[in-house]
This record gives C-alpha cells, sequence and structure tokens, in this order.
C-alpha cells in the first residue's frame, strides 16, 4: 500500500490513507460489499478492517460491528441449510469476535443496536448480553 504523509507544523507523519476521502464511508461500503460474497473480497475486506481498525473512525468501527451482526443472524432468513457453503459465515463471525474484543464498549453499542430485531436473529447468542 502507498504510504500518505501530511504536514504537521515543521514535520511530515505517515497518514491513514483514505483521511480526507470519508474513508468511514469507503469502508462500510467494502464490508457491505463482501458480506455474502463467494469470492476473494471478503478475505481481503477482514484483513484491511483489522490492519487499520485503529484509524477507522469510532463510529465506522460501531458500523461495521452492528452491520456484520446483523448479516450472520439474518442470513438463516435466505440461506437454507448446507447452501450457500462459500460466504465465509466462520470468517465473519471469527472476524466480529476480534472486532468486539477491540473495544468492549463500542461491541456492546453495536450489540445494542440490533436488539429491536433479535427475536428474528439467530446463531448469534455469542454477541449480546454480557462482553466479556
Amino acid at each position: 500500500m502507498t504510504t500518505f504523509y501530511i504536514k504537521q507544523g515543521r514535520k511530515h507523519i505517515e497518514a491513514f490513507p483514505y483521511k480526507g476521502l470519508n474513508e468511514g464511508i469507503v469502508v462500510i461500503g467494502a464490508v457491505r460489499y463482501a458480506l455474502g460474497r463467494a469470492s476473494y473480497s471478503p478475505s481481503c475486506v477482514m484483513e484491511f478492517c483489522q490492519d487499520n481498525w485503529s484509524d477507522l473512525e469510532r463510529k465506522t468501527r460501531h458500523v461495521i460491528m452492528r452491520d456484520v451482526l446483523d448479516w450472520l443472524g439474518e442470513r438463516h432468513e435466505w440461506v437454507k441449510e448446507g447452501e450457500h457453503d462459500m460466504e465465509w459465515p466462520d470468517d465473519w463471525r471469527k472476524f466480529l469476535r476480534w472486532c468486539f474484543a477491540q473495544d468492549k464498549e463500542e461491541a456492546k453499542a453495536a450489540s445494542d443496536a440490533c436488539l429491536w430485531k433479535r427475536d428474528r436473529m439467530q446463531g448469534v447468542d455469542e454477541f449480546f448480553g454480557e462482553v466479556k
């Protein structure tokens, strides 16, 4: 990846490459695109998010966690058991666990944001309740 620098005073410091480009929209769009894809894009997006997690804005991290939890919880409505094994649900679940471990307060807020539809969600019990 190309390294970008910004000038602060007399120094040039390394900058997150998407700063100023509304990076939140770009990253959230990539996550939403990758959810449910049977291609290489999910692994690329998850890796990018993990590598740049601390550089993403808090609200961007919140939306990523909320969207992944939402997708995991509702996919049972449109996927029959045994179909679509290439959609990476286990990798997304592992990714979401990693995200939740990075910021427990934001993880709680993300799971709380899905509470209104909790009764329709399946297979995501571990992400609700007390975040360990």
